[in-house]
């Protein structure tokens, strides 16, 4: 019996003493922290919270000395309540049920009086005040420390993007040589599409690039971040087309097409919202250099009318661009030992195509032809 009402006690105090508990630790939990916060106001407010820990402390054992003594009365009490009804007389009834109800009262009020205790509403007044305090001082130093960060962060990206220019410009030059170095590599080939009734276009004029593997990831952020508020304007769209299916279906004839609608339009609408949210994400943690086919991979997911955007990033990388020939064909000769792209695309009202095939310069020639087959985007618009 004892045990319950001090579980009562308890429970009226529990929030108090549960905040102070954990507001106590995360102050000792700060001291024992390597921080850069102002060590002597740091110190004071531990010191704080360690003398209202001890306040509550001594006033929660006097208060508990009461309770307990209370509680073992009641529950006397209530022994004799029990026995008096079983044995007793109808006035020994009448005593033990009021000496229990007044212990009882006596205890709700000690309660009542403990949970408005005005030393433990000072002391939590110090403490939240003291919590405010370090919250404040904790948060500017996040706030700096991210400050810090960032800076550091973009003088890192500074040094990569200069190393990535200096390396492109030293590239562009070697390909600019004439005649190219023995070492060099040379890229040849030509573009053709085969079209569905048998016969193959030639494309002539056709811009070929070679490209960096690496570029720098603003152009990439730039395109995206023109492409969220279109992601975000069709969700919300697909949305407005499922509310019209429930006012359809209210009003219709209740067969489930009504219903199946709205869980496709529901769906498209998910995905649009997943796609806004990855793309949020990429930009959040976006810095210095991207690989090429992530770039395209990223910026070919925000692609709505069937078009990859990707010109902005391929300018970032590129090393040399040719054209080709009247007969299909290109020439790229003087490309440096290391790793490239050849991108191409063709992009008409009637179709878009685009290629991104790798090239590993060893020296002597390559031969990569763009068709159907290595194309990596082909979308016919006139079907």
């Amino acid at each position: 019996m004892r045990r319950r009402y001090r579980n009562q006690r308890l429970f009226s105090l529990g929030i108090v003493v549960t905040a102070l508990t954990a507001a106590f630790s995360a102050y000792a939990g700060a001291a024992a922290e390597p921080t850069t916060l102002p060590t002597a106001e740091l110190n004071e407010l531990i010191a704080r919270v360690a003398e209202t820990r001890a306040n509550l402390e001594s006033a929660n054992a006097n208060a508990m000395r009461s309770i307990d003594a209370t509680a073992l009365r009641v529950e006397e009490n209530q022994k004799a309540l029990m026995e008096a009804r079983t044995h007793g007389t109808a006035q020994e009834k009448l005593d033990a049920s009021a000496a229990y109800n007044k212990s009882r009262m006596l205890l709700k009020k000690q309660q009542d009086a403990i949970a408005n205790d005005p030393n433990i509403a000072a002391a939590k007044k110090s403490l939240d005040e003291a919590e405010a305090r370090l919250k404040q001082l904790r948060d500017s130093e996040a706030q700096r420390a991210n400050r810090e960060k960032a800076a550091a962060d973009a003088q890192i990206d500074a040094v990569e993007a200069n190393a990535r220019a200096t390396e492109l410009a030293r590239i562009r030059a070697a390909v600019a040589e004439s005649p190219p170095p023995a070492s060099a590599t040379a890229v040849f080939g030509a573009a053709w599409l085969d079209r569905n009734n048998g016969d193959t276009s030639l494309q002539r004029g056709l811009r070929v690039q070679v490209l960096c593997p690496v570029v720098s990831s603003a152009p990439v952020v730039a395109t995206i971040r023109v492409a969220i508020p279109e992601w975000k304007k069709d969700a919300e769209d697909e949305r407005k087309l499922a509310k019209r299916c429930d006012d359809e279906a209210r009003d219709g004839d209740g067969s489930g097409a009504w219903a199946k609608m709205k869980r496709e339009d529901l769906e498209s609408a998910a995905k649009c919202e997943a796609k806004v949210e990855k793309f949020q994400k990429f930009i959040v943690e976006a810095r210095g250099g991207i690989g090429l086919v992530d770039a395209h991979s990223i910026i070919a997911e925000t692609m709505r009318d069937g078009r990859v955007h990707f010109d902005t990033t391929a300018a970032a990388g590129l090393v040399i661009e040719v054209r080709t020939d009247v007969d299909g064909k290109y020439s790229i000769a003087g490309l440096p030992h290391g790793k490239y792209y050849l991108h191409a695309k063709i992009d008409t009202p009637l179709m878009f195509v685009e290629w991104l095939a790798p090239i590993d310069a060893q020296g002597g020639s390559i031969k990569i032809d763009l068709d159907n087959k290595n194309a990596i985007v082909i979308h016919n618009f006139s079907q």
